[in-house]
């Protein structure tokens, strides 16, 4: 249970960091929109337990707690967004100009086979951070189900469940 509880957490809080990392967007109170900051996925599981907190019924100290843990997390991937931004950028750039080396023709072939893909993976470049993003959210996953009692943990589990299959329809 705790297993399940911890990957639909993870899953929350990663679905819309990795394919778009350091991309501007909102945050509407369903959850974080395509294209989300790593801050606001990572922040999203979080933030529906405590947007949920009477169904979950918390009590003050678990919600102090969990506000703790997620601001922890904040904090230690701050400078690994910071560098995962800066990489991007040298990607884009990088990706630009190979992009104008190219033939119109060429460029226009690329660029649909691109779209026919959908999202590109997360570059080589920046994978060892988006990992080690992935283990700090891992770890405050599993410091939160420390707070929570075992009822708790299976409504959050519904919760996190139906706010993803929500996400999941949005266009």
């Amino acid at each position: 249970m705790q297993k399940i509880f911890r990957y639909t957490l993870v899953l929350a809080a990663l679905a819309a960091a990795l394919p778009a990392a350091a991309q501007p967007g909102g945050r509407p109170p369903a959850g974080p929109p395509r294209g989300a900051l790593p801050a606001q996925a990572e922040r999203h599981a979080f933030d529906a337990l405590l947007r949920h907190r009477e169904r979950l019924e918390l009590s003050a100290d678990q919600v102090r707690r969990l506000e703790a843990i997620a601001a922890r997390l904040e904090e230690r991937n701050r400078p690994l967004r910071e560098r995962l931004r800066q990489e991007r950028e040298r990607f884009m750039e990088t990706r630009r100009q190979q992009l104008e080396r190219l033939t119109p023709e060429q460029r226009r072939d690329t660029l649909r086979a691109v779209r026919r893909r959908g999202q590109a993976a997360v570059p080589e470049s920046m994978q060892p951070l988006v990992r080690q993003m992935r283990v700090h959210v891992e770890e405050a996953t599993y410091e939160a189900q420390g707070v929570l009692t075992a009822e708790q943990r299976l409504r959050a589990r519904r919760i996190l469940q139906q706010e993803m299959r929500m996400r999941a329809r949005r266009p």
